[in-house]
């Protein structure tokens, strides 16, 4: 297994979601362009398998593809099988981020997520998403942790004593996009619960928790209106503690103030989208790598 993959990684990394309504793999070689060695690519049941949007993006580019995150709701052998395939064809280009998904058993999601990596650590990197300290605790068994959170405060309450990347919503603003952002810092903060109640945000979560966010994002990729007053009312608090984004300037600030608490940064979508972002993404390297 080639664990150099984790020390390329830089401070700084995109996350590319398999959206069949996105060139996303012109937006692998821009990103691959702007000096990056690693893509993290999402699973979400709307989007594309995350295997095959890894696949083309091997094919595509010299990137380092990591999966961030694989829920254990897939079957350990499937991952198992297509990770192989990757590997025969690519070589080690591959890191295994692993996550509960949505599983109302905390202690089983638990124990799956620590026998998967354990099964996977031999042959792969494996990095451990958690949005709770209990998962996080787990990641120090393994080569990272992939905290779900941007917000300073939040990223110090999960992180380890390992190689911590915070990962999330990000976008440079103004942009077409920036609803894509509120629905992505709404889809995170609706996911995390114990978050929610170390930090006193549950009146905000029972408020916010009745809107049905798949429902919201199917809209959205229709491209039909979200007239979601709700969602307009909380679009402050959503991505001032749940995202990255702002003008060249403010966005430049915030990722070197959130490096200064975890070794590196994942710029989730709705980033990779944005070609004004990605055009942006030089900049930053150059700031911050």
């Amino acid at each position: 297994m080639n664990r150099s993959i984790k020390s390329s990684l830089g401070k700084l990394s995109v996350n590319i979601n398999g959206d069949s309504r996105v060139d996303w793999v012109q937006r692998a070689k821009l990103i691959e362009k702007a000096g990056l060695s690693t893509v993290w690519v999402g699973e979400f049941d709307q989007f594309l398998d995350p295997f095959e949007v890894a696949e083309k993006i091997a094919q595509e580019t010299s990137l380092n593809v990591g999966f961030g995150v694989l829920t254990v709701k897939r079957p350990l052998e499937e991952i198992i099988k297509k990770l192989e395939e990757l590997r025969k064809i690519f070589g080690e280009r591959f890191i295994v981020g692993l996550g509960a998904g949505k599983y109302d058993a905390a202690k089983l999601a638990y124990m799956k997520v620590k026998k998967y990596a354990e099964l996977l650590a031999d042959d792969y990197p494996v990095f451990i998403g958690a949005s709770s300290p209990k998962l996080a605790d787990l990641s120090e068994r393994f080569d990272g942790l992939l905290i779900n959170a941007v917000k300073p405060e939040f990223v110090r309450w999960l992180k380890r004593r390992t190689f911590n990347a915070s990962y999330g919503p990000s976008l440079l603003l103004p942009s077409d996009y920036e609803i894509d952002l509120v629905l992505a810092s709404l889809l995170v903060f609706l996911g995390h619960k114990r978050l929610v109640l170390e930090f006193g945000l549950a009146r905000t979560f029972r408020d916010l928790s009745c809107l049905n966010i798949d429902d919201l994002i199917k809209k959205r990729m229709l491209g039909l209106n979200l007239d979601e007053p709700k969602v307009k009312n909380y679009r402050d608090f959503l991505v001032e503690n749940f995202a990255i984004c702002g003008r060249e300037d403010l966005f430049i600030e915030k990722l070197k103030n959130l490096l200064s608490y975890c070794d590196h940064v994942v710029l989730a979508d709705p980033f990779f989208r944005d070609l004004k972002s990605l055009e942006f993404l030089e900049v930053l390297v150059c700031e911050v790598c």
